[in-house]
């Protein structure tokens, strides 16, 4: 066993607080456990500077690279855990702060996707049962324009959902949702109206319905440049992938090449239609004949 003064030379332990309690040594895994803690001393608050009370102690294991005559060195490292006990100093939770901590999800989901018929079930911090509209009463109390926000994120998501295919009235309408947030009054609707004037063009073009046709046959969507930003994301993928391309001709090449029709999937010669259709198993596996007895038929010496 080694003393205690090689050790905290070894480990450069110049805290003179810190002592070795305990070397143990596991021959069979060729490991060497040594337990370090710290003296008990007064601890006092950075905060409020009243004394601090032990909780308990917190066991760490930091596994070290460094060998010694072999072996693995892993320190087991003894640390208390302090708490301030001043009562001043730690407040309960406010209602703003446990709104906007933990039940913001009332106002950050869409309407139609928030169910308000769930049961009443108990809130630990106001002490009596809530529902959705409880929560909404509790934060139109904290900001009274907060509320309105959401109305306005309504608003626009109302539209986008109903007009959706329909070019003409999402022409109609989005003038009238731009003066509205222009009247609203909240700086960040106005920003946003600002915005749907800038890009109006683009915007009623994107309540275009299309006819597309899919691996998995036609289907409607609306106007988007979404596939192009996907197919833009491809080579950069590539690029991230490989940590970067030497030649930009083995690049475009192998952009191509993933990009070409009826791809075989996983080095299989079958295309993406065949391998989504369940009906389509490829060639039947043969028997397999082969028993233990023939493994070392080749290898038994002769008699």
């Amino acid at each position: 066993m080694l003393h205690d003064d090689f050790i905290t030379q070894l480990l450069n332990m110049e805290d003179s607080l810190v002592k070795v309690d305990n070397i143990e040594t596991d021959l069979s895994e060729k490991v060497k456990y040594v337990h370090i803690s710290t003296k008990p001393v007064p601890a006092f608050c950075e905060k409020c500077g009243s004394r601090m009370h032990s909780k308990g102690h917190d066991i760490r294991k930091p596994v070290h690279s460094m060998l010694q005559d072999g072996f693995k060195l892993v320190l087991v490292y003894k640390q208390r855990r302090w708490k301030c006990t001043n009562p001043g100093l730690h407040l309960p939770m406010s209602d703003e702060v446990y709104l906007y901590g933990r039940c913001r999800w009332v106002i950050l989901k869409n309407r139609d996707t928030l169910t308000c018929q769930i049961p009443q079930k108990p809130d630990r911090h106001f002490r009596y049962f809530m529902d959705i509209y409880d929560y909404e009463e509790k934060f139109r109390k904290t900001d009274p324009q907060l509320m309105l926000m959401r109305d306005l994120k309504e608003e626009y998501i109302q539209f986008n959902s109903r007009n959706s295919g329909n070019r003409d009235n999402a022409e109609k309408e989005l003038p009238l949702l731009i003066d509205k947030y222009l009247s609203s009054g909240v700086d960040e609707f106005a920003d946003i109206a600002r915005s749907l004037k800038k890009y109006y063009e683009p915007i009623l073009n994107s309540f275009i319905m299309l006819e597309r046709t899919g691996s998995r046959g036609p289907y409607h969507s609306r106007l988007s440049n979404g596939p192009m930003e996907g197919l833009n994301r491809k080579p950069k993928d590539m690029k991230r992938i490989c940590r970067g391309f030497d030649n930009f001709e083995h690049l475009r090449n192998r952009f191509l090449f993933a990009e070409r029709k009826n791809a075989p999937v996983l080095a299989s010669p079958r295309s993406i239609s065949q391998v989504r259709d369940d009906s389509f198993t490829g060639a039947k596996r043969g028997s397999y004949t082969k028993s233990k007895n023939t493994l070392f038929k080749d290898s038994e010496p002769e008699a």
